[in-house]
């Protein structure tokens, strides 16, 4: 849904079982993305599992707009994700959604 509301494609990766590797990977293609007039959005989840260096292989291209960075994580992120990832992002807690929410956004959804 994110994606198509912000018309942009989507890089998915996994810390849990992805590396600097797959990260390239996916920075690559955003950047072919961006050449030709496309954003993209990478989401990574579980980040808290990437240890610094890896958070800090995002920084260049949050910075430069080559990715709008999208993390998931189920612990604290001001304990689990490096300050430098932290002072490019924006933290937002999510609650569980109720079922009226969820038939809500299905309904704004289907229009």
């Amino acid at each position: 849904m994110i994606a198509r509301y912000a018309s942009a494609d989507v890089e998915r990766i996994s810390a849990v079982t992805s590396g600097v590797k797959e990260i390239r990977e996916a920075i690559e293609r955003a950047r072919q993305n961006r050449n030709a007039g496309r954003r993209t959005i990478l989401f990574v989840d579980e980040v808290h599992r990437f240890n610094k260096s890896q958070q800090d292989a995002f920084l260049p291209h949050i910075e430069d707009g080559t990715i709008t960075f999208i993390g998931a994580t189920t612990e604290n992120p001001s304990f689990e994700l490096n300050s430098a990832l932290l002072s490019r992002a924006r933290v937002y807690l999510l609650k569980s959604l109720t079922t009226d929410d969820i038939e809500r956004v299905l309904d704004r959804d289907e229009r």
